[in-house]
């Protein structure tokens, strides 16, 4: 029962974070903001190298989805790009402690079941939950590290009077 509890808590947490990426491309007042990018049709062949339906995907695989269609082709995606980083870092933070807490977990259990206490499919499940949690960490790796780096702020500095 308490493994049960200690799963449903780790997943509601999982799911908190999730949310909060939803809500970082909400602005102050609570509307979507939008980017929008307009391309002509050999700017998407260009991008598919000569394939129209190739650079549609590439562009819709970045997030972009067609918007209208006129002279040129106008695509618009939720502009979350600023505030994307803190929450994926968030989201890297917490997935790597619950790896570190699962598997002293596991260690744990691996002790209890040598000395009779817990049974041995507890164990696997325990080390089943540690797979998946190790799955979940390194897909949030690679969207940490699939993020742009963020621009250098570029500072003033006065040249010196002579």
């Amino acid at each position: 029962m308490r493994n049960l509890v200690s799963i449903a808590v780790k997943l509601l947490a999982i799911a908190m974070v999730g949310s909060v990426s939803q809500l970082a491309s909400l602005s102050a007042e609570g509307t979507l903001q939008w980017e929008y990018r307009v391309l002509t049709k050999a700017q998407i062949l260009d991008l598919g190298k000569k394939d129209l339906a190739t650079g549609l995907n590439k562009l819709g695989d970045d997030g972009w989805e067609l918007a209208a269609f006129d002279a040129a082709y106008i695509f618009k995606r939720p502009k979350v790009e600023r505030e994307l980083p803190a929450v994926a870092k968030l989201r890297l933070k917490i997935a790597e402690t619950d790896v570190e807490q699962q598997s002293e977990r596991v260690q744990w259990s691996k002790r209890m079941v040598k000395k009779g206490f817990i049974a041995e499919n507890q164990l696997k499940e325990e080390q089943r939950l540690l797979r998946e949690l190790e799955i979940v960490l390194e897909e949030v790796r690679a969207e940490v590290k699939s993020l742009q780096p963020e621009p250098k702020k570029m500072e003033y500095v006065p040249k010196e009077q002579k």
